[in-house]
Protein backbone atom coordinates (compact mmCIF):
# COMPACT_ATOMS: atom_id res chain seq x y z
CA UNK A 1 0.00 0.00 0.00
CA UNK A 2 2.57 2.10 0.65
CA UNK A 3 4.31 1.71 -2.53
CA UNK A 4 1.19 2.45 -3.91
CA UNK A 5 0.40 5.79 -2.45
CA UNK A 6 4.24 6.47 -2.79
CA UNK A 7 3.66 6.44 -6.90
CA UNK A 8 0.66 7.83 -6.93
CA UNK A 9 2.35 10.76 -5.14
CA UNK A 10 5.04 11.00 -7.33
CA UNK A 11 3.46 10.85 -10.45
CA UNK A 12 1.64 14.30 -9.88
CA UNK A 13 1.90 17.03 -12.55
CA UNK A 14 2.29 19.36 -9.38
CA UNK A 15 4.88 17.23 -7.51
CA UNK A 16 7.03 17.40 -11.33
CA UNK A 17 6.26 20.72 -11.04
CA UNK A 18 7.98 20.81 -7.80
CA UNK A 19 11.08 18.80 -7.84
CA UNK A 20 11.56 20.84 -11.45
CA UNK A 21 11.18 24.71 -9.99
CA UNK A 22 13.94 23.26 -7.29
CA UNK A 23 16.22 21.97 -9.96
CA UNK A 24 15.79 24.61 -12.43
CA UNK A 25 16.58 27.12 -9.30
CA UNK A 26 19.58 24.88 -8.23
CA UNK A 27 21.26 24.53 -11.91
CA UNK A 28 20.49 28.62 -12.54
CA UNK A 29 22.31 29.68 -9.42
CA UNK A 30 25.61 27.15 -9.60
CA UNK A 31 28.34 27.29 -11.59
CA UNK A 32 29.97 24.43 -14.27
CA UNK A 33 32.05 22.74 -11.63
CA UNK A 34 29.39 21.78 -9.30
CA UNK A 35 26.91 18.75 -8.77
CA UNK A 36 23.57 18.31 -8.18
CA UNK A 37 22.02 15.09 -6.76
CA UNK A 38 18.25 14.75 -6.13
CA UNK A 39 16.94 12.06 -3.33
CA UNK A 40 13.88 10.42 -2.73
CA UNK A 41 13.65 8.54 0.76
CA UNK A 42 10.78 7.21 2.11
CA UNK A 43 10.12 8.27 6.08
CA UNK A 44 7.04 6.71 8.07
CA UNK A 45 3.79 8.12 6.56
CA UNK A 46 6.15 10.92 4.69
CA UNK A 47 8.22 11.16 1.33
CA UNK A 48 10.96 13.27 1.39
CA UNK A 49 12.75 14.45 -1.58
CA UNK A 50 16.40 16.45 -1.29
CA UNK A 51 17.90 18.61 -4.32
CA UNK A 52 21.49 19.15 -3.27
CA UNK A 53 24.21 21.24 -4.99
CA UNK A 54 27.63 21.93 -3.92
CA UNK A 55 28.56 24.33 -5.64
CA UNK A 56 27.80 28.37 -4.61
CA UNK A 57 24.94 28.22 -2.28
CA UNK A 58 22.46 30.16 -0.43
CA UNK A 59 23.56 33.26 2.16
CA UNK A 60 22.54 32.67 5.34
CA UNK A 61 21.46 36.33 5.07
CA UNK A 62 18.97 35.30 1.97
CA UNK A 63 17.90 31.89 3.62
CA UNK A 64 14.89 33.69 5.11
CA UNK A 65 13.71 35.01 1.91
CA UNK A 66 14.75 32.26 -0.61
CA UNK A 67 10.82 30.90 -1.33
CA UNK A 68 9.69 34.74 -1.47
CA UNK A 69 7.83 36.26 -4.29
CA UNK A 70 10.39 37.99 -6.77
CA UNK A 71 12.74 37.90 -4.45
CA UNK A 72 16.55 36.81 -5.90
CA UNK A 73 19.76 35.96 -4.45
CA UNK A 74 22.76 38.32 -5.36
CA UNK A 75 25.09 35.68 -6.93
CA UNK A 76 28.79 35.98 -7.83
CA UNK A 77 29.10 34.58 -11.44
CA UNK A 78 30.13 35.68 -14.50
CA UNK A 79 26.54 35.68 -15.84
CA UNK A 80 23.07 36.48 -14.55
CA UNK A 81 20.80 33.94 -13.89
CA UNK A 82 17.89 35.39 -15.28
CA UNK A 83 14.49 34.41 -14.14
CA UNK A 84 11.64 36.76 -11.81
CA UNK A 85 11.90 35.37 -8.70
CA UNK A 86 9.25 33.29 -8.58
CA UNK A 87 9.69 29.27 -9.08
CA UNK A 88 10.76 28.72 -5.21
CA UNK A 89 7.63 30.28 -4.26
CA UNK A 90 5.42 28.43 -6.94
CA UNK A 91 7.33 25.17 -5.68
CA UNK A 92 6.45 26.28 -1.76
CA UNK A 93 3.28 27.14 -2.66
CA UNK A 94 2.42 23.80 -4.42
CA UNK A 95 4.15 21.86 -1.38
CA UNK A 96 1.67 23.95 0.66
CA UNK A 97 -1.65 22.64 -1.18
CA UNK A 98 -0.02 18.73 -0.43
CA UNK A 99 0.10 19.55 3.18
CA UNK A 100 3.71 19.22 2.89
CA UNK A 101 7.05 21.28 4.26
CA UNK A 102 10.17 22.74 2.32
CA UNK A 103 13.26 23.84 3.43
CA UNK A 104 16.24 25.47 2.49
CA UNK A 105 19.96 25.11 4.00
CA UNK A 106 22.90 26.28 3.19
CA UNK A 107 26.26 26.42 5.44
CA UNK A 108 27.52 29.86 3.60
CA UNK A 109 28.58 30.97 0.24
CA UNK A 110 30.52 28.31 -1.64
CA UNK A 111 29.39 25.09 0.72
CA UNK A 112 26.66 24.07 -1.31
CA UNK A 113 22.80 24.08 -0.13
CA UNK A 114 20.13 21.65 -0.06
CA UNK A 115 16.13 22.12 -0.55
CA UNK A 116 14.32 19.60 1.83
CA UNK A 117 10.65 19.04 0.78
CA UNK A 118 8.31 16.73 2.91
CA UNK A 119 5.16 15.41 1.87
CA UNK A 120 3.00 12.94 3.12
CA UNK A 121 1.30 10.04 1.57
CA UNK A 122 -2.30 10.17 2.83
Amino acid sequence: MVMFLMRSLLMSDRLRQIIANLLENTIKFTDFRAKVSIGLEHLDFLVQITVTETGISISPDFLPHVFNRFSQAQVPSRHSPGGVGIGLAIARLLVKMHKGTIEAASAGFGQGATFTVKLPLI
